[in-house]
């Protein structure tokens, strides 16, 4: 009777030794190997995607983008918003929808700074163009910060499903 419930005690031991010996969830890349971990921590780095795609959008040097990830959301204006005004200024030049470029990458900092989410208690989640107040799921965020970079409505001509989203955990549903 206790054959099969000892055989899986014994083979999910050894799998979680093999789990942490072996780090077998690390994707192969440069500098990563069976006996390393490389990456951003858990924490402090969820702070980088609560905005959502700064680093994408903003960050374009791996370099910068993983001390973005690594670091402490508090220090964030400080070390990052002159070079998100320059990707901003540069963007909004090239897409030629504003006379003065850098003026307006500096006004676009200002409206993501502190570059968390911010949400105001008791009040309705939204995520568009002209401000942000946390988020809902199905609020086209892509969208949203495309045009933020370039001063200009854009859309990707993809949309979450309102209709495949909800209220509860899961939130998103595989209809």
């Amino acid at each position: 009777m206790l054959l099969v419930p000892g055989l899986i005690a014994v083979l999910l031991t050894a799998h979680l030794a093999a789990v942490v010996v072996q780090k077998h969830t690390q994707m192969p890349a440069d500098g990563r190997t069976i006996r390393n971990v490389v990456g951003p921590p858990v924490y402090p780095n969820d702070h980088g995607q609560s905005l959502p795609l700064i680093t994408h959008l903003f960050i374009r040097e791996p370099e910068m983008r993983e001390d973005y990830n690594r670091s402490a959301p508090s220090g964030d204006n400080d070390r990052f918003a002159s070079h998100i005004a320059a990707v901003i200024g540069e963007t909004t030049r090239l897409a030629g929808s504003s006379a003065d470029p850098a003026a307006y990458a500096q006004r676009a900092v200002g409206k993501l700074s502190v570059m968390t989410l911010p949400y105001q208690l008791g009040t309705p989640g939204f995520f568009y163009y002209a401000g942000f107040n946390e988020r809902d799921l199905d609020d086209d965020v892509m969208d949203v910060m495309l045009s933020r970079a370039t001063n200009s409505a854009l859309g990707d001509g993809v949309a979450p499903d309102p209709a495949r989203t909800g209220g509860e955990f899961p939130y998103f549903r595989a209809d």
